[in-house]
């Protein structure tokens, strides 16, 4: 099934249950969950359009899960080519150095120069800094604020809002 087609069958099926539901309730007959569960499943095909849903996310963790192999690997060989740029670069800034060239070079592709760079700032023990270098930036404690929330309920600023569901799926 294609993956609009599912999630289109699990939505009519979900009606259909809906409508079985609400004819149980009418009769009062909603509270045995073995009736429900036997009459929804007797009456649509929403536990087989579920079990499908099911197999779909299976099949999409199994993409992920290449993909995320894929990345690594992908990212990997992306760090070693920088690396190998970066050893290339310094050996070509080398040979500038040792050879004593400091006016450019034009080559058919690229043009190449030294310049000479203001020195930057290398922090050998951040202990030994003075205070006076730091900046204080404030941050917000939402655990403590959650728990103030919840006991006292008058926080300015903020709220609690109404939570929302989530569905659990356990493997066997």
């Amino acid at each position: 099934m294609k993956n609009h087609a599912i999630e289109h069958e699990l939505t009519e099926q979900a009606k259909a249950a809906a409508g079985i539901m609400d004819v149980l309730r009418e009769r009062e007959m909603d509270d045995d969950a073995e009736l429900v569960d036997g009459t929804v499943e007797g009456e649509t095909g929403l536990f087989e359009a579920i079990d499908a849903a099911l197999l779909e996310i299976d099949a999409c963790d199994v993409i992920a899960e290449g993909c995320k192999v894929v990345v690594a690997s992908l990212t990997a060989r992306q760090s070693r080519a920088k690396a190998r740029r970066d050893k290339v670069r310094a050996a070509i800034e080398q040979a500038f150095v040792i050879s004593g060239i400091n006016e450019k070079i034009v080559r058919p592709t690229n043009t190449l120069s030294l310049t000479k760079r203001k020195p930057d700032l290398v922090i050998d023990d951040e202990s030994l800094i003075p205070a006076d270098y730091y900046e204080m930036v404030p941050r917000l404690d939402k655990k403590k604020l959650r728990e103030a929330v919840d006991s006292i309920h008058a926080v300015p600023g903020c709220h609690m809002n109404n939570g929302s569901v989530s569905l659990t799926i356990r493997r066997k």
